[in-house]
């Protein structure tokens, strides 16, 4: 087997040892320049983290207003609910509370 039979054709052995080695320096060169250029890691990480808490403090402030909104709708209808059965029970059983205890002696504070 002839080495120079497998290569494409126009490659020699020279310049496919050329070739070869020119990828070795610049792959060399590219692993140094990579290790010496000093990257700021914490930077991209803060950008992140700042990005994140507006987008958090955004949701949050959205779902507080609904949630304010929902709650205040249902305690006003809570409330509403509630006077009106103690309005009704007061006109039920208010004449019948009086007149027991008038019998039983208890007066009115103006009386």
């Amino acid at each position: 087997m002839n080495l120079e039979a497998m290569l494409p054709f126009g490659l020699t052995i020279d310049g496919a040892v050329s070739a070869t080695a020119a990828m070795a320096a610049f792959a060399t060169v590219f692993a140094v320049w990579n290790a010496l250029i000093a990257r700021d890691p914490l930077g991209a990480r803060a950008r992140g983290l700042r990005k994140r808490r507006e987008e958090l403090k955004a949701g949050l402030t959205q779902a507080t207003r609904n949630r304010h909104r929902r709650q205040t709708a249902n305690a006003i209808g809570m409330m509403r609910s509630i006077t009106q059965r103690f309005d009704l029970l007061r006109t039920k059983t208010a004449a019948n509370i009086t007149d027991r205890l008038a019998q039983a002696g208890w007066r009115s504070m103006p009386a």
